[in-house]
């Protein structure tokens, strides 16, 4: 098995009735000569106007100046600059650096100011200090979620996945201080903000993001937090006929059934202790020799548990709502069909993650929001890079992509400063002026 897809006749669930790609409305939007037409369908109008807004708010409370304005060629400027500074590895340099005329980039000088840099990103804000508190009792993420929410909407109107998707978590390196940061001593990255993710695998685009924000007062009783998580993600791309692929954390038996009854079926590794695996399942491990495997279906439903000995000592236990039946591979390893239709399709998340570590636009800040915000930029750099590639037929790398689109932004506040500071055109009246007389009145020469 190879191609990925199930062996035999699919049931009515797993029949997929989507239409994967961008959509026509984007296909006329973007264009190959504009690299940020792709970005603008991301990050709209909305969520560049509440920036400046919020921004614009932060700055008159905090001086009570009211004369201090942000532009929009500004704000795409900044944006344009975290882009290039992340795809030149420039992340991590001081800021000092960045502008140094020995060691920094030219384009940096001939867009913006250091210092204006530097106040525009220190005044940076999401949402409104005025009412905080009465949105945070009802929303922890409030701080962003505005700007967030749309984001991620925004992608799923302009772009259909395919039939496999994969849910996993995406840990945020960030020692600011939160509410929910998460405390991992055995990462190099100790502290982290947790966000749920789910990937199209093929392409790697970000359909849907939550943020873990501890205990979820909304959630169900009888539902688990991973049962919950999944539910969510998915709910865009119910009756579609998807798969979702996910490891142990996620699998289980009522999640399948619930996944069922939207067609949706679900492929994931499972652990051995789960109360609703059968009780002969350590009987089974300990009898296989290595490469051997034993296949058990569940005929009410057609679930199937595949359990396959890799290694000497170590037995994987896959679930599959799926694959009613099973094939082998070749000896000497005679994998299952299962276990390699997992392996083709658990790896969408975490290539997405490596991805946006590689070209990040993060860097160091003590507020939280502004790494979300750099976050939400890496994905937008990775989705509309994907979105371009769909409409252009292109096939641009992903680091020339970011480069050419921080270098076009920056360009737009570069011209409009260019037509602000140039100096008024003449006057192309041409009536003749009245000329002045002298007064009538002798020996006096005043022109009154």
């Amino acid at each position: 098995m190879t191609d990925g897809n199930p062996h035999g006749r699919l049931a009515a669930h797993n029949v997929f009735k989507g239409k994967p790609g961008v959509t026509s409305l984007c296909k006329r939007s973007v264009t190959h000569e504009e690299f940020s037409s792709a970005l603008f369908l991301l990050i709209d109008n909305f969520i560049i106007r509440r920036i400046i807004h919020c921004t614009e708010a932060e700055y008159h409370r905090q001086t009570g100046c009211n004369g201090w304005k942000l532009s929009k060629e500004e704000l795409l400027a900044v944006i344009g600059l975290l882009y290039i500074r992340g795809a030149t590895s420039a992340s991590k340099l001081e800021m000092e650096s960045l502008w140094s005329k020995q060691w920094g980039l030219p384009i940096f000088n001939l867009t913006l100011s250091r210092n204006r840099f530097r106040e525009i990103m220190a005044y940076l804000r999401f949402d409104e200090k005025s009412n905080r508190s009465d949105r945070i009792v009802t929303d922890k993420f409030c701080m962003i979620s505005e700007i967030w929410n749309r984001f991620i909407s925004n992608g799923q109107q302009y772009f259909y996945p395919n039939i496999n998707l994969t849910v996993d978590e995406q840990l945020l390196p960030c020692k600011s201080r939160c509410p929910y940061t998460q405390y991992m001593p055995q990462k190099p990255d100790k502290f982290r903000l947790k966000f749920w993710v789910l990937c199209d695998t093929k392409s790697k685009f970000v359909l849907n993001s939550i943020p873990y924000l501890g205990a979820n007062e909304e959630r169900p009783a009888n539902r688990e937090l991973a049962h919950n998580v999944v539910m969510s993600l998915m709910q865009p791309y119910f009756k579609l006929g998807h798969n979702v692929t996910c490891d142990n954390f996620f699998t289980s038996n009522t999640l399948a059934e619930d996944l069922k009854k939207e067609k949706t079926s679900i492929v994931g590794t499972m652990r051995k202790n789960r109360r609703e695996l059968p009780s002969i399942l350590g009987t089974i491990e300990t009898s296989l020799l290595r490469y051997d495997s034993k296949f058990l279906v569940n005929k009410e439903n057609d679930f199937s548990l595949t359990i396959y000995k890799c290694k000497p000592s170590k037995a994987v236990c896959l679930f599959s709502s799926m694959h009613p039946t099973c094939k082998f591979s070749s000896p000497p390893k005679k994998v299952p069909e299962t276990i390699q239709y997992y392996n083709q399709t658990k790896y969408g998340v975490d290539i997405f993650d490596q991805m946006s570590r590689k070209y990040t636009t993060k860097a160091g800040s003590r507020r939280w929001p502004v790494a979300v915000f750099y976050n939400l930029l890496d994905i937008c750099g990775i989705n509309s890079w994907i979105i371009y590639k769909e409409c252009t037929g292109s096939k641009i790398s992903r680091r020339n992509f970011l480069l050419k689109l921080g270098e076009e932004m920056c360009l737009i506040h570069s011209r409009n400063s260019a037509q602000a500071l140039a100096p008024p055109m003449p006057s192309t009246n041409t009536t003749p002026g009245v000329t002045r007389k002298k007064c009538q009145v002798t020996n006096h020469y005043n022109k009154t």
